[in-house]
């Protein structure tokens, strides 16, 4: 794209005054990484540290990158804005976090009061002193003044967007949830609980003050582990065939081991209200993720009986019309539950293909936790798959979709000019995508309306991506830039999920036809073109 004489593009205010141009500014996307720890007593008389730090954390399963993010600093109830000047704003290096590292940077402070900080993965220029007891941090996208403070300046969506963590301390007016973190004081930092892999967006619940522990990359990795539900036990297979080729299983996505002397089974036999037979568990350990079969001793098929970790003829003798209830003993609370209890449905409960007559039920890999209440309309084909009579080729093992990291897929984190910007006719479009990716050939279009349909020349310096367009484009018009989600692709094969599209509109910019200066100024005491957008020469 051709680059013309520089000209100053100069807007006349109600009298005389000139405001500059003001660039685009890119829209990003948000990622896995968290506000761990911080500490603003650094120095301080009594501290523990000669400096204040901010402790960053990975909590995904992904590598994450810092380029281009920044962390900021407002006070707890004051006016000022995040970032609002150098000694507010942290720019974070060009280097990637590891899934379970913690990231070190070190702020304002001293040598007088403390200890020194272990070294620091990063030490800020132009520090931050932060208050000792309150005050609100943000872990955002872009390096500029997020421009609000949450408080008296209340964030817009468009600001909302940019954060990707946010915690206010001690008595702060802007935080995640009900209620700021603890108060902090020279002796005491927020630390995010579990290591920091709590993350509920709760600052009250997810931080509480302890004697400041930072952490840096060389730091034992802290992998975040499945949350524990102590209530995720649940029935997962059910065979009433032939005879008594009957079993049930148990299978545990709690998260953590369980004791099976916990808990008991139930068997309400036609309809009764009130338990026919129970079964107390014996005292194994069922691994997280294990099952646990159950089956009747006089099963006429040999493969049954190899399946069974317990042998049971009271609870396994179950027909198509009994209900059966999970018990955790302990609080007498129902985990989950099959049938409904007190209600006799004839010969079986059965909705479509799925009975629970001479059928094999199969629980859904959807289904993460009971049925905790045992009298409701029970419908086996919305939690249940059904198979033959005497099916035994499932029972051992069970697959559930429950507590499973999503695939990491590409996306677009930032476009220049951003979506509603403003825009010179010969402006670059810049695309940056979250990871490094594969695009096909036709995976942009730039589209305008006016000057319609554009190609450009594509500069990779992956994951960014400059389109250079081939003609100008036309002040006045706007300009939509869509990129197709079927044919950009990262390393694992996984494509967008969705088109990306963004417009932005053109302006008068400088190389366009341009009033002289003498002819704004003019001869009197206000120009005489007050209120024109014109370019002087």
């Amino acid at each position: 794209m051709s680059r013309k004489t520089v000209y100053i593009l100069t807007i006349i205010s109600l009298l005389f005054g000139m405001l500059g141009f003001q660039p685009p500014k890119p829209v990003q996307a948000a990622n896995t990484l968290r506000i761990s720890q911080v500490y603003g007593g650094g120095n301080n008389s009594g501290a523990l540290y000669t400096h204040d730090f901010i402790e960053i954390f990975n909590a995904g399963t992904a590598t994450v990158s810092l380029d281009g993010l920044s962390l900021q600093y407002a006070s707890a109830t004051g006016t000022g804005n995040f970032g609002s000047s150098a000694t507010q704003l942290t720019e974070l290096p060009n280097v990637s976090l590891e899934p379970g590292r913690y990231f070190l940077v070190q702020e304002a402070g001293g040598s007088t009061y403390g200890d020194p900080l272990p070294s620091p993965d990063h030490i800020d220029p132009t520090p931050i002193a932060m208050g000792a007891s309150a005050g609100k941090v943000v872990l955002v996208t872009g390096t500029t003044s997020l421009g609000c403070n949450g408080g008296s300046n209340p964030c817009d969506a468009t600001q909302l967007a940019r954060i990707i963590d946010l915690i206010g301390f001690g008595n702060a007016n802007f935080y995640e949830g009900a209620a700021a973190a603890p108060t902090l004081s020279n002796t005491l930092s927020a630390q995010r609980k579990s290591g920091g892999c709590q993350d509920t967006d709760e600052n009250g619940d997810d931080f509480e003050t302890n004697a400041p522990a930072p952490r840096n990359t060389a730091t034992a990795v802290n992998l975040c582990g499945p949350i524990v539900n102590p209530d995720a036990i649940f029935f997962s297979e059910y065979v009433e065939g032939s005879g008594n080729n009957k079993a049930l299983e148990i299978y545990n996505g709690t998260g953590a081991d369980i004791d099976l002397s916990t808990l008991s089974i139930e068997r309400y036999a036609n309809g009764s209200p009130t338990a026919t037979e129970s079964l107390d568990l014996p005292a194994d350990t069922l691994a997280d993720k294990d099952v646990y079969v159950i089956v009747n001793p006089n099963a006429g098929i040999q493969e049954f009986i190899d399946a069974a970790d317990l042998l049971d003829a009271t609870v396994i003798t179950f027909n198509g019309d009994d209900a059966l209830v999970l018990r955790r003993i302990a609080d007498n609370a129902v985990l989950d539950s099959f049938g409904q209890v007190g209600v006799d449905p004839g010969e079986e409960w059965r909705s479509g293909d799925v009975g629970t007559l001479n059928m094999t039920l199969v629980r859904k890999p959807t289904v993460c936790l009971g049925d905790t209440i045992p009298d409701d309309v029970f419908n086996p084909a919305l939690e249940w798959l059904g198979y033959e009579m005497n099916t035994y080729s499932y029972l051992g093992s069970h697959t559930t979709s429950c507590g499973e990291e999503p695939p990491v897929v590409p996306s677009v984190a930032s476009i220049v000019p951003a979506n509603g910007a403003s825009a010179t006719k010969d402006t670059n479009i810049t695309i940056t995508f979250s990871e490094e990716v594969t695009v096909s050939d036709g995976w942009y279009d730039i589209t305008c309306s006016v000057s319609g349909a554009h190609t450009a020349v594509v500069t990779d310096a992956n994951p960014v991506y400059t389109l250079n367009p081939d003609v100008d484009f036309e002040t006045g018009e706007s300009c939509t830039v869509t990129v197709d989600k079927d044919l950009v692709v990262n390393a694992t094969n996984q494509n967008m999920t969705a088109d990306f599209v963004s417009t932005f509109n053109i302006v008068a910019g400088c190389g366009d036809p341009y009033t002289a200066i003498y002819d704004i100024q003019g001869s009197g005491d206000a120009s005489p073109i007050v209120g024109q957008t014109v370019c002087q020469g």
